[in-house]
């Protein structure tokens, strides 16, 4: 952007005319005349015609088109923020015949409604990582546990609270036990997998219960 503090300094000083072209004064060697009230030529007064000829000598066609130029290129920066502003009301579904105010108004509740949105969708983001965390120590967990129940080999020593039954026929609650030996590697794999799978889910399952029944009466 061009600075013109300095012409429009010296058109401040300049006389403010009127000011004549040589059309208006025929047959003389003038470039131009200027009226200063009292009908007489700017030649005639130093001062009045130095600040002429210093106007005029700002004002020189370069400076004019830069002038030209700038007041174009806000033109169409406004002719722009018009034609944006006026799709923004069409899409808000304002009354174009309203004030800026209101429009201004609804743009700011837009942009509220907006930045809510977007707190939302973090939170959203927040919580679906939260998940994919849980989720990863889960499967994890599922692996350990498998990894456990298929071991290379299972020897138990013996086990209590799986088939027992109390004077009324019914199962012990949440009471399991057994002894054993696990290997992750051996030569002589588990004798029977699903008697051993059913022990360790059985404990396992009664454990959870009894966690969660110790939980609910914390």
């Amino acid at each position: 952007m061009s600075d013109f503090s300095e012409l429009k300094r010296l058109a401040e000083a300049a006389p403010e005319g009127p000011w004549f072209g040589p059309e208006y004064a025929p047959h003389t060697s003038h470039v131009f005349d200027v009226d200063l009230g009292t009908l007489l030529e700017y030649q005639s007064i130093d001062t009045e015609k130095d600040a002429c000829l210093r106007y005029v000598a700002a004002a020189n066609p370069a400076a004019v088109l830069d002038l030209i130029a700038e007041v174009e290129r806000g033109q169409r920066m406004l002719l722009a923020a018009c034609v944006s502003l006026g799709g923004i009301g069409e899409a808000l579904g304002a009354d174009m015949d309203d004030d800026a105010d209101h429009l201004i108004g609804m743009i700011s509740d837009l942009k509220a409604e907006n930045e809510r949105s977007e707190q939302h969708r973090n939170l959203q983001q927040d919580t679906i990582v939260s998940l994919r965390t849980e989720m990863a120590a889960l499967r994890k967990d599922a692996e350990r546990w498998r990894a456990f129940v298929n071991c290379a080999r299972i020897k138990f020593f013996g086990w209590a609270g799986y088939g027992e039954k109390d004077a009324y026929g019914n199962s012990p609650g949440n009471y399991r036990h057994f002894g054993g030996e696990f290997w992750t590697l051996h030569d002589a794999p588990t004798a029977d997998k699903a008697k051993a799978a059913e022990i360790l889910n059985g404990f396992a399952d009664a454990a959870v219960a009894a966690t969660n029944k110790e939980a609910s009466h914390g």
